[in-house]
């Protein structure tokens, strides 16, 4: 008799979330230092490896990411939540891809987040452009809105330098401003927009 094959688990969930980190300086084995981003530190069903350095290198991971997941399960829904310079990343994502359906983003401390209310972020500083011209934080430059029909919630805490640069050094260095966020995407719900200013500091 011929065993009948077990079916296979399917890897649709519904709802599929990704986790972009930050800015990260790590040392190897050898203590040399590197910028490898493994986004671990933000819960997600796909945490987005890539140099924290280059921004753009974030994008095309998201990019790579979401494309092999909706290959699979194009019915499902997809939130991505990207902390600090992978809210930059994710970013430039969204920017490029803003009448994708079926997903939304969170930013949390975004440096390409745009004035009102507070300050624009570290992107907006008048040597972001030549910073990112020269290779450094590539993709980093400028701020911006461009959305299009794409869900965002864009969080910035208002002692926070990253996403309010006009709040200055402070709260990011002294108070851990900048790490008081609820970087967990299933707390969201899917489909959120707008802008949140909280008042910490």
């Amino acid at each position: 008799m011929i065993g009948v094959a077990p079916a296979s688990a399917s890897p649709c969930k519904g709802l599929w979330t990704m986790g972009v980190g930050g800015f990260q300086i790590s040392t190897d084995a050898l203590g040399i230092p590197n910028f490898a981003q493994t986004s671990s530190y933000v819960p997600s069903d796909q945490p987005v490896g890539y140099n924290s350095m280059d921004i753009n290198a974030g994008a095309r991971e998201i990019e790579r990411l979401y494309r092999n997941y909706r290959a699979q399960c194009p019915e499902d829904l997809v939130q991505i939540l990207g902390h600090s310079g992978g809210a930059a990343a994710a970013h430039v994502w969204v920017s490029a891809h803003r009448y994708e359906q079926g997903v939304s983003v969170i930013l949390a401390s975004d440096p390409k987040r745009v004035a009102g209310p507070g300050g624009s972020g570290l992107a907006g500083h008048p040597l972001a452009g030549p910073v990112a011209f020269v290779g450094v934080f590539a993709g980093a430059a400028g701020t911006d809105a461009n959305f299009g029909t794409v869900p965002v919630l864009d969080i910035c805490n208002a002692g926070d330098w990253v996403c309010n640069r006009a709040a200055g050094v402070h709260g990011y260095l002294v108070t851990g401003v900048h790490g008081k966020y609820n970087l967990n995407p299933w707390s969201y719900p899917f489909g959120i927009s707008g802008k949140w200013y909280q008042e910490i500091y």
